[in-house]
């Protein structure tokens, strides 16, 4: 029986690439490379909303995927300059959110937000 904490022996050293998924992702590519012609005259066929749902399972593959990020705004902090310019740029964007789609601590924000500038 092998010992517990005892090292690991064998099979692939740390950092060693596994050559059966570098061997596969090769065999995709050169199949897509030398399909590309025919896959662009498909994409053009497509309906609209096809295109759109075929770019959008793509797009991961492309591009790194961002960090979702939170931002807290503490009111009572900001000069009244800083809540104007808030209030500007809302403006600007002429977007008034979805409340029922916010967390409860959002809508609560846009809220207290939309009733100080008002003030």
């Amino acid at each position: 029986m092998k010992q517990k904490g005892s090292p690991k022996t064998g099979g692939r050293t740390p950092g060693t690439p596994n050559r059966v998924t570098q061997e596969l992702r090769l065999r995709i590519k050169n199949f897509l490379d030398a399909r590309w012609e025919q896959f662009e005259t498909d994409f053009n066929s497509l309906e609209v909303w096809q295109r759109l749902q075929l770019m959008e399972r793509l797009l991961p593959y492309a591009t790194p995927k961002m960090k979702e990020s939170e931002i807290t705004l503490n009111m009572e902090t900001l000069t009244d300059a800083q809540l104007t310019q808030l209030l500007d740029a809302v403006i600007q964007t002429n977007e008034q959110p979805n409340i029922s789609a916010l967390s409860k601590d959002e809508a609560v924000t846009w809220i207290t937000l939309s009733k100080k500038i008002r003030q």
